[in-house]
């Protein structure tokens, strides 16, 4: 009997026996999984509905439609963190599906169990501590519960009753809900190997698509969930699993400690306070206004290579190279990190980027940061950020939200009959809309445009100028395109009337490998464009020129300098027209740091125990040790200011 089950079952699919059984065994499975996905998405409302009733004060002069949009801009994140917490049911049931045993639907009761008071626990934690930290929970709570004596002290008695009883009774309330109307049992499902192939192959291709929030080309991540002024609905639309773990996977190298720990602390803080020290209190002031309009083009990929001016080869960029002529050029300007992301932040927050993980990433660290966007918005300026694609990637959205930008734009919020590659809208067509923002800002404004067009794929339609290029020919050509639509966008600019107190700042997000094919962790790589332009600047600083060594970390506190406004909360950064301010700079990669002084060039990767030489270079050769303690100590303190944040 048990010989013609198997060959019936296995070798005669087409029987009706075979494809009553596979049915059966298809529909209870399938059925199983859909119905744990839309338990999932009901549980992480839920757990939002009680997360608002606790902090209903927080919502004064909400409107109900805005609390009901929470629930909408939180659903990428749901699915996301819904699939993933069916990784391993999809498990269970692919192995009950050849192998039927009872264990299995006990394993499952026991999964959602701890799984719904984990999620719980996290949503009744964040209750706890949003009133004042005004954050989600992050990795840094993990390490408080090393000593959960501590946590229960700090909170008082009446809180912890109550937030236990919360969590008690959404626990054992979900899970109750779950078991009664969500649970399949599974145990009895017929075994069937041409429906365990199908479902191993098709299903994990939907959850992948489900975790990564879509079949868009940036992951979803936090920013998906921004949405409005008021951060308790930007705060309340995370999913706080989601979050957490998105937390600890971004700090896993640290967790509290720091990798780039070389020195004592005395010894690295003493050699940092050493670099960092200015002996003179002055500068350069090359603007003929204390409160010129800002208009900033944070140009994407843009290396010193693409600019005769600072090395490179003639005719890639000629009108920027002109503007160049007639503005304040900084010639030894670094980028601060590889990524779009770092280099955002380091201009903002004036912080410098650091290996491993990304500022942005951590909402708990950059909302304590200095911001360049709050200071002026202070002094009475209109702040806007602009961008042709999605702010999704590196969670920039929700950076800039935190940012307080009186406005921000991106392709979403932009006409879709515009023209756009698979990054977002082509330069040519994002300098009009740009224009038309600007128009409608009150002066003083600060207003950027971060531009898209010097990203691969480099799918816009533009002429193939340079064909003589071995490396990065398309990525040549692009800068030619996007500095012939800044071409036009100054046609126009000329005419409006807030031309001529603007002051215009080119400064790119981060370098590019270029047609020179520098190793990453060469400066050269790293050296990026900045250069100031505009009525604005005085006759005799046109044409000026900037050898400092600096970063995109030192573009606040020399502006604000500029502007004659107190600058001294941007620690990290300079004042590059301070002629007293130190001559250094420093560049980070994904897992090492780039050291740079007039006299020579450190790099080390940190990818191995200990920091492996990558460079050491310098003009003689009894400054390389030097060079290597700046470089290290510099890390080490920066990291340790970043844990203590």
């Amino acid at each position: 009997m048990n010989l013609l089950y198997i060959f019936q079952c296995q070798f005669a699919p087409a029987s009706y026996f075979c494809k009553k059984n596979t049915l059966a065994t298809a529909k209870k499975i399938v059925w199983a999984f859909l119905k744990m996905f839309v338990f999932w998405m009901l549980f992480f409302a839920i757990q939002r509905i009680v997360f608002l009733c606790y902090e209903y004060n927080l919502l004064q002069g909400v409107s109900i439609i805005s609390v009901l949009s929470v629930f909408w801009h939180a659903l990428r994140l749901d699915i996301s963190a819904a699939m993933w917490l069916m990784v391993i049911p999809f498990l269970i049931w692919g192995l009950q599906s050849v192998w039927p045993r009872r264990f299995f639907d006990l394993a499952i009761k026991i999964y959602t169990g701890l799984a719904i008071f984990v999620f719980s626990a996290i949503t009744v934690g964040e209750m706890g501590v949003f009133e004042e930290w005004r954050i989600k929970l992050h990795y840094k709570a993990l390490l408080y519960l090393a000593n959960p004596s501590e946590v229960v002290n700090t909170a008082g008695t009446g809180s912890f009753i109550l937030l236990s009883g919360i969590l008690i009774a959404l626990s054992v309330l979900s899970y109750f809900l779950w078991w009664k109307f969500f649970f399949v049992r599974t145990a009895k499902v017929q075994r069937k190997l041409i429906f365990t192939a199908v479902y191993t192959f098709v299903i994990p291709v939907l959850m992948l698509v489900g975790m990564r929030g879509g079949t868009q080309q940036i992951p979803v991540n936090e920013s998906s969930c921004y949405f409005s002024r008021k951060d308790i609905l930007n705060l309340t639309a995370i999913n706080s699993g989601w979050n957490l773990m998105h937390s600890v996977l971004e700090n896993r190298f640290a967790m509290g400690e720091n990798p780039f720990a070389i020195y004592t602390q005395e010894a690295s803080g003493k050699q940092v306070k050493e670099i960092l020290a200015t002996s003179c209190d002055s500068t350069t002031l090359v603007l003929s206004s204390t409160r010129p309009n800002i208009v900033m083009f944070i140009l994407e990929g843009w290396s010193a290579d693409l600019v005769a001016s600072l090395g490179g080869d003639a005719g890639i960029t000629p009108f920027t190279d002109s503007l160049a002529q007639d503005g304040v050029l900084f010639t030894q300007f670094y980028n601060s990190g590889m990524r779009s992301q770092q280099g955002i932040s380091a201009i903002i927050s004036g912080y410098p980027s650091f290996p491993y993980s990304t500022l942005t990433q951590h909402p708990e660290k950059y909302r304590k940061l200095p911001s360049f966007v709050k200071k002026i918005d202070s002094l009475g300026y209109e702040t806007a950020f602009t961008f042709g694609g999605s702010l999704d990637y590196g969670n920039i959205r929700s950076y800039l939200n935190a940012n307080a930008f009186d406005f921000i734009k991106e392709q979403k919020d932009i006409n879709s009959s515009i023209p756009s590659g698979k990054l977002g809208i082509h330069d040519e067509y994002m300098m009009p809309v740009f224009m038309g923002d600007i128009d409608q800002l009150n002066p003083p404004f600060f207003s950027a445009l971060f531009t898209v067009s010097t990203h691969t794929p480099y799918d816009q339609e533009m002429p193939e100028v340079f064909t003589n290029y071995q490396y990065e020919g398309p990525y040549v050509n692009a800068a030619h395109y996007s500095d012939a639509c800044l071409k036009d966008f100054f046609a126009k600019a000329r005419t409006k009337p807030w031309y001529d107190n603007t002051l215009f700042i080119f400064i790119s997000d981060h370098s590019h490998v270029s047609y020179k094919n520098t190793d990453y962790f060469d400066p050269e790589y790293n050296r990026i464009v900045c250069l100031w332009y505009g009525n604005v600047i005085k006759p005799e600083y046109r044409g000026f020129r900037v050898d400092k060594h600096g970063s995109q970390a030192d573009f606040a506190r020399t502006m604000l300098t500029q502007m004659q406004v107190n600058n001294t909360a941007f620690k990290w950064g300079k004042d590059l027209l301070n002629p007293c301010s130190p001559d250094y700079a420093y560049f980070s990669y994904e897992v090492g740091f780039g050291w740079v002084r007039p006299w020579g060039v450190y790099s080390a990767d940190y990818r191995v125990d200990h920091p492996f030489v990558l460079r050491c270079d310098s003009t003689t050769g009894h400054q390389k040790p030097m060079l290597e303690i700046e470089g290290k100590s510099y890390l080490q303190v920066l990291y340790d200011d970043f844990l203590g944040l």
